[in-house]
């Protein structure tokens, strides 16, 4: 598990992927109950009959590492394994959360069956079944490759005997049931876009009998699994998950935040810092969740850590009222503070920005390819073409230049026509006739933000802001002084002040929130961008005490 790269087998060619399941087969040994699924996908594949290569992989998952698996993140182009949200989990995790779940078992008894949910190649089941020896492993996997990978390390482990393998969906399966269980694992990240109207459905009714009020339909598979583990789970069973943190904060995690004060049965939430990469290579904060189904909490304990490693000890644990944690609208970051604070929920200072700035986010077209204009809008009227702040470069790129955007000759024009065309003189309305044809043939009127505004052709871009800051990004936002009042699409936010600003005190204001801005106040999400919504802005506290005019403004 968590193989440094150096140590997979270099015989292995980057394609095509059936030779590194001929090892998958020599590994097993002799033929294996396979499911129709792994059966379809070895077809025609022989055993590997390098007994070198063989056996060099074989040493090196009884050392405990799975170079199957990072064989299998190799072979698998990337972009697919996003797909189906297969993300395997470092070594340095797993031993983490086994740890976690032994700890369950001091409390409430031994567990006589281990559930690895979306098993990947094993990892968790592997790891559980050299702590547990006495339990039964069932390991749940959707992708037949990884089935058959997964039965090859249970197989060099010696552990086929107390192995089902089960090829399907964790939310479809039915399981055996021996006992006290332990749902363990890295559910699949799969984004709403990709999960069916029926599943959402499902997700909905089954997170109100676990105590939500409603669900949304924007939820991940991630919560989707939660849910499952809480359907189907008994009193008295635990569950352990890894997760990206999204959901401490969003709006589509406000029915898991619910359910773990109530029947799913909350017991901590370690979240550990993006910086210190949980999954190598993925800028993504981490959540890991323990739960006892079906057990209400009178509180929940809530750790943030820097590192790894932090997470074996009780360092900047804090607990929470169940009640508390239920009520509150968000748990980040006021239940858990930065990372890098030793202190957690330490008190902070200054003035909210909401209180001196309304945040509003840039304009959004519903077509750019039509609205940024091109050679179709050159017969436009030069006063419908504004220029438009439409890429977040152009703002990092004026924040090397004193942190303002004063010129205007390099940003792209956005078509802004006005809503009554009647106003318009015999040549101009020719023009904009001739442009809002072609836009009609891209579709430009059928779009569903198109549809939504009346007329179809009036993007109505916000006034200029005096300020404007960058929302998503692998870096805290930067806030530029919009010297040359350009117009935004939704790419950024502005700030419109709620008192009047003199420009001296807009160029001072713009300096202390670079001053104060933090990736800390955002939210990170799965792909490692940092998002910061208008009210993440406003809810920004700022130390604002250098300027004189701020008790006047307040």
């Amino acid at each position: 598990m968590g193989t440094p790269s150096r140590m997979i087998p270099r015989k292995i060619n980057p394609q095509p992927q059936p030779e590194l399941l001929s090892v998958a087969l020599a590994l097993l040994g002799r033929e294996s109950a396979l499911s129709p699924d792994e059966a379809a996908v070895v077809a025609g594949i022989k055993p590997c009959t390098d007994k070198q290569l063989v056996e060099r992989f074989r040493i090196a998952i009884a050392k405990g590492n799975d170079p199957l698996g990072d064989s299998f993140c190799k072979l698998r182009n990337a972009i697919d394994r996003r797909r189906h949200g297969q993300t395997f989990t470092p070594k340095r995790i797993v031993s983490t959360m086994i740890r976690k779940a032994q700890a369950e078992v001091e409390k409430g008894g031994a567990f006589a069956q281990v559930v690895d949910c979306g098993a990947g190649t094993g990892r968790f089941g592997l790891a559980a079944g050299r702590v547990f020896p006495k339990a039964a492993i069932v390991a749940i996997e959707s992708d037949p490759v990884c089935a058959v990978l997964l039965r090859a390390n249970f197989a060099v482990a010696g552990m086929t005997d107390r192995v089902t393998v089960l090829v399907g969906d964790f939310r479809k399966v039915k399981l055996p049931f021996r006992g006290r269980q332990l749902f363990i694992g890295n559910p699949p990240y799969v984004r709403h876009h990709d999960i069916g109207e029926d599943w959402k459905k499902w997700y909905s009714a089954t997170m109100r009998t676990l105590g939500a009020d409603k669900a949304s339909k924007l939820a991940g598979l991630h919560l989707h699994f939660f849910a499952r583990a809480g359907e189907i789970a008994k009193p008295g069973d635990v569950g352990v998950f890894v997760t990206a943190a999204e959901w401490i904060d969003t709006n589509y995690g406000a029915a898991m935040r619910s359910s773990l004060c109530a029947r799913l049965g909350g017991v901590s939430v370690h979240v550990v810092d993006a910086k210190a990469e949980p999954f190598p290579g993925v800028m993504t904060t981490a959540a890991i969740t323990v739960f006892h189904p079906h057990q209400i909490p009178t509180a929940i304990k809530l750790q943030a850590v820097a590192n790894v490693s932090d997470l074996g000890t009780l360092a900047g644990v804090v607990i929470r009222s169940a009640t508390d944690l239920a009520s509150a609208k968000k748990w980040y970051p006021r239940f858990f503070s930065p990372a890098s604070v030793h202190v957690l929920n330490a008190p902070r200072s200054g003035t909210r920005v909401g209180s001196l700035f309304r945040v509003s986010r840039g304009q959004v077209t519903g077509a750019n390819h039509i609205w940024i204009a091109g050679e179709k809008a050159e017969n436009l009227p030069a006063r419908f073409l504004l220029p438009c702040v439409t890429g977040a470069n152009e703002l990092f790129a004026a924040s090397e230049d004193g942190w303002q955007l004063k010129h205007v000759d390099h940003l792209r024009r956005v078509v802004n026509l006005p809503r009554d065309l009647d106003t318009l003189g015999r040549w101009e309305r020719s023009g904009v006739d001739a442009f809002l044809k072609w836009a009609e043939q891209e579709g430009g009127n059928s779009g569903y933000i198109a549809t939504h505004r009346s007329p179809w052709w009036a993007v109505r871009l916000l006034p200029a802001a005096p300020i404007i800051c960058t929302y998503m990004a692998r870096r805290p936002p930067v806030f530029i002084r919009n010297i040359a009042g350009v117009r935004l699409l939704n790419i950024a936010h502005g700030l419109y002040p709620r008192v009047p600003m003199s420009d001296v005190e807009l160029d001072n204001a713009c300096l202390a929130l670079n001053r104060a801005s933090s990736l800390n106040d955002g939210r990170v999400y799965a792909g490692g961008l940092t998002k910061f919504e208008p009210s993440a802005v406003e809810d920004m506290l700022i130390d604002w005490t250098s300027f004189t005019w701020l008790e006047a403004a307040v």
